[in-house]
Parts: structure tokens; sequence; C-alpha cells
């Protein structure tokens, strides 16, 4: 029988824990700033509205992609150990992505990657710890992109507790709506979705209502995004409007519902990156459409910014952006960050 790659390379074993914690839940620790979620809840949305929604986003909202835990770690080290709500897997997004817990140390632009899980094939549980430098550390953790959580606890080591984060430079979140690649698939890691490096870049929390397959402009989905907090919002449902025409009738009316609630809410307007993969002449349709919400946006006075899906990949090995041919690797997110980033950062200050 062939040996499992962690037989052959120790370097690709999921390290357990070695330290001593007493652990709680992230609901129990005062201390912690947990984001993206509905208070006390594993959930990207009010679970009272979800009977509201689509079966799609029903299902969806439980995958906790833009979810983050953020704390001060005052010891040398700490341990988490969380139970996932499926031991599924993709054919196409790296389990690290799907199922995995992102741990960054520092804090805005200066947060950097430290570890991610590796969440075992098939299997619903993962723990391990995180070791930090002398003095402690500003913590973030990212929660899987399209997997739920039914259970996540840090550990501590006795005596130790861990304080409150360094406030954001921005204090409400920039949303994010629209689809799978807007939930974040392909990413390698949760921290390698687009919305969460615009995250660390633009030092705010982010609130990500991306839902694969199921991103379409609903009216209820209008009404609860109207009575959401945010500082800015970034539409990007154009991928899965099921044609052009649909797209006409649903996003501006989608738009102008949640401005009803936030007349003066800067918009980022995005088509979709994968011009012309199946049809350039419908892809031009869906973009001007993206474009006249823009353009009345601007009409009307208010604070929008337009950018061209067709050139979100822009650069060398533009080709090389994708795992197939639609949804981004980590470099075509990179991509699509750098591209939003100067226009969030204009609209946010202006």
């Amino acid at each position: 029988m062939a040996k499992k790659i962690e037989e052959l390379d120790r370097n690709f074993a999921a390290a357990k824990p070695v330290g001593e914690y007493v652990y709680r839940s992230v609901w129990e620790i005062p201390a912690l700033e947990i984001e993206g979620l509905h208070p006390g809840t594993f959930c990207r949305m009010d679970p009272a509205v979800l009977p509201l929604m689509s079966e799609g986003v029903q299902e969806l909202a439980w995958h906790t992609s833009g979810g983050a835990v953020r704390f001060r770690a005052n010891g040398k080290r700490f341990g988490f150990r969380m139970e996932l709500r499926s031991g599924g897997d993709m054919s196409h997004m790296p389990r690290t992505g799907i199922s995995g817990l992102d741990i960054y140390l520092g804090s805005g632009e200066g947060c950097r990657f430290r570890q991610s899980t590796q969440p075992a094939c098939g299997a619903t549980l993962a723990e391990g710890e995180c070791l930090l430098p002398e003095g402690g550390e500003e913590v973030t953790l990212y929660l899987p992109l399209y997997n739920g959580l039914n259970r996540l606890e840090l550990g501590f080591c006795p005596g130790e507790e861990p304080l409150a984060p360094a406030a954001h430079r921005l204090e409400q979140p920039v949303l994010f709506y629209g689809s799978s690649i807007t939930q974040g698939g392909c990413a390698s890691r949760p921290g390698n979705a687009y919305a969460a490096m615009l995250g660390r870049m633009l030092d705010c929390p982010i609130r990500n209502l991306g839902f694969s397959g199921n991103g379409k402009g609903e009216r209820e989905m209008a009404d609860y995004i109207a009575s959401l907090p945010m500082a800015a919002l970034v539409l990007d449902y154009d991928h899965n409007a099921p044609s052009p025409e649909y797209l006409q009738k649903t996003h501006l009316p989608f738009l102008q519902r949640i401005l009803e609630s936030h007349p003066d809410l800067p918009v980022l307007f995005a088509s979709k990156p994968d011009f012309g993969r199946t049809s350039a002449a419908e892809d031009a349709q869906r973009r001007e459409v993206v474009r006249a919400s823009y353009d009345w946006m601007k009409e009307q006075g208010l604070c929008a910014a337009f950018l061209d899906g067709e050139r979100l990949f822009d650069g060398p090995l533009a080709d090389s952006c994708t795992v197939d041919g639609c949804h981004p690797n980590d470099l075509g997110f990179y991509r699509m960050a750098m591209a939003m980033y100067p226009l969030l950062k204009e609209l946010l200050e202006g």
C-alpha cells in the first residue's frame, strides 16, 4: 500500500498542540472582537431572516467567509480547536481555504500571515497552537471560506487572559455583496480572499455577503443589507445574475433600496473578472448594466467608483489568475485587491 505523503515528508503533517491550555468557547471570552458574523452565532446573517432568503443563501450564510476573531495575546502561545459543520471538499479549492483557520499577527497594514490549519480530508475536528513573539502580539483569526463552524475554542496557558485588540482605523465595516468569487472561491487560505486582503490594507472590519451561485440581487437581500451598518459597499454580483436582462431588471433597484437607508453610502461597482470566457458580447452587456448604475449615482452627486472587470487580472501572467478560467487563485485575488484598493481608499476618504 502506498504511503501517505505525511509519512514521507513530516512537513506535511499537521502539528499537534504541546502546551497545556485552558480552553473556552470564543463566545465566552469577553476581550475577543468577533467580526463579520451575526452576534452570538457562526452565521453571516441574522438567522431570523434566513427563511425569507433563497435555499442557497439559507445554507451558504452558515459558511463563515469574512468572519474574523481578533485579540491581543499576552503570553508566548495559545491553542485552538474547532469543529467544522462538514468534512466535505471541493475538486478545485484547497482544504486550507475551504475549512482552514488562518492566523495573522500584527494589526492593520502591518498584519502578517503566521500559519494556517491543515484539517485532515473528511475530518470535522481540527486543532493546533500558535507560538508568539516575546511580549505578546495582536492576533487575527480568519474563519473558513466554504465551510461553517459548530464550535471554535481558544486555549490560553493557566493564569493568562487575552486582551482587547487595537481599534481599527475605520470603525464601520466595508460590506461586500456578490458571488462565489466574493465568498472567496478558490483562495488557498481564508486570509487570501480579496475581501480579507482589503480589510488588512484599509485596516477596517469587513462583512462578506458573497454567496456562491446565489448572489442574485433579490429584494429581500437588499432589505437586509440596508439594515446593516457599513462604511462602504462593494457591489459585485453580476456573475450570478441568470442573464443580462435579469441583471438589468434588478441591479439599479437593488442599489436604490440600499441607498434609501444609507443615502451617503460610497459604492464601488465591479463587473465580472473572467470577461469573455463564454461570451464577450454578453459580458459586455452585463458590464454596461453595472456601469449604468454607477452613472446614475454620479448623476445624483453620490460617491461611487466603477471598476471594469476585464481589467481586474491585468499584469504579468494574467492568464494564470484562476484555477478554472473563472474562480481566482491567490494571484487573481491579489490582483483584484490591488485594483480595488486605491478606489476604495479614495471613496472612504472622500
